[in-house]
């Protein structure tokens, strides 16, 4: 089969011929439909990620957004069946008995592996995976509709629900990429009134297309002031990649708000404590999510109350789409198409 590896860090990903897998007794042979690119997945292909350069499998085949048909299960597979359609997230599997798995968070197991960073994942036209991880995709989506919520959908809603969002809160979303325009249609959903900040004209009228309420341009020389002019926000959620929108968001929360850490920059971020302090401000983050969660987020999709803005590009472009993410070219969410001929 085809697929894009990673073979060393800082450098290009490798179209190459690999053996097929062969799934275990538990696991799922799975036709690759289509494969999200995740800004997870630059990280990784770059290095950025110190903490993982230990767990980080090489060669490595990346991509966690998967959306494909079973092709083949395992003796005791007993759940699903040949030609259905599965999604396959960030968490791959978890072992079900630790405190995490026990308590209902299984996102945080001490003992999961991670599709596309510790097994192989979805840049490729056939992945395995254990049948207790995949989750049925609705009828009513499409491949290229549900592969993308299997991480930028996912984490954006657990990371809302997490924090109990209520109808009449103020939202603000920083950064109207691959995460951030979910987030403004789940926000919009819950009943918030949304604020969206981006650099972009054109992702800052996506957002107003989803629902926003209003728009703030992020290099706007005001822009800590008219963030804080309506007495700041419920909550303010960072989907974006940059240092600076974490700079801006933690002024954005009012007193008792929460900073809510989903996008993952390459630095370090730091807030001021006295403010944190003086305002009693909350800072909390939240990690993809778990297969139910999964659910929840692909049954809103197939009630029509959630649409990721998609394009896609096959495999053997992965490169290109990888270099315009790096440089926040990309609106909404570029999906990959293993199955479609080279040229």
């Amino acid at each position: 089969m085809r697929a894009a590896l990673l073979r060393d860090f800082k450098s290009p990903l490798i179209i190459e011929e690999v053996p097929r897998p062969t799934p275990g007794p538990d696991e799922l042979l799975i036709e690759v439909e289509a494969c999200g690119v995740c800004h997870s997945d630059l990280h990784i292909a770059d290095g950025d990620w110190t903490q993982l350069a230990g767990i980080v499998k090489k060669p490595l085949i990346p991509g966690h957004e998967i959306a494909g048909r079973v092709v083949e299960r395992g003796a005791a597979v007993a759940n699903l069946q040949v030609g259905d359609r599965v999604g396959i997230p960030w968490v791959h599997r978890t072992c079900g008995e630790c405190e995490f798995c026990r308590s209902g968070n299984e996102n945080l197991c001490l003992m999961q592996q991670i599709t596309g960073v510790t097994v192989d994942g979805g840049y490729a036209e056939f992945l395995k995976a254990p049948a207790s991880h995949a989750t049925p995709i609705p009828p009513s989506l499409s491949a290229l509709e549900a592969a993308p919520l299997m991480c930028a959908g996912v984490t954006v809603y657990r990371a809302l629900h997490q924090v109990r969002l209520s109808p009449g809160q103020r939202l603000a979303v920083f950064g109207v990429g691959g995460l951030g325009h979910l987030a403004v249609q789940i926000g919009v959903a819950l009943g918030a009134e949304v604020t969206a900040i981006d650099l972009a004209n054109e992702k800052l009228a996506l957002a107003k297309a989803f629902g926003a309420s209003k728009t703030l341009d992020a290099r706007s020389p005001t822009l800590i002031r008219e963030l804080r002019a309506g007495g700041g926000f419920h909550v303010a959620i960072v989907t974006s990649a940059s240092k600076t929108a974490y700079d801006a968001a933690f002024y954005a929360a009012r007193p008792t708000g929460t900073l809510l850490v989903v996008g993952l920059p390459a630095e370090n971020i730091c807030f001021p404590p006295i403010l944190m302090a003086a305002g009693e401000i909350r800072i909390r983050a939240s990690a993809v999510g778990t297969r139910q969660d999964v659910r929840g987020v692909l049954e809103m999709a197939a009630a029509g109350r959630l649409r990721c803005q998609i394009s896609s590009r096959p495999l053997h472009e992965v490169n290109s789409v990888l270099e315009e993410l790096r440089h926040g070219r990309i609106s909404g969410r570029v999906v990959l198409t293993p199955q479609t001929p080279s040229t």
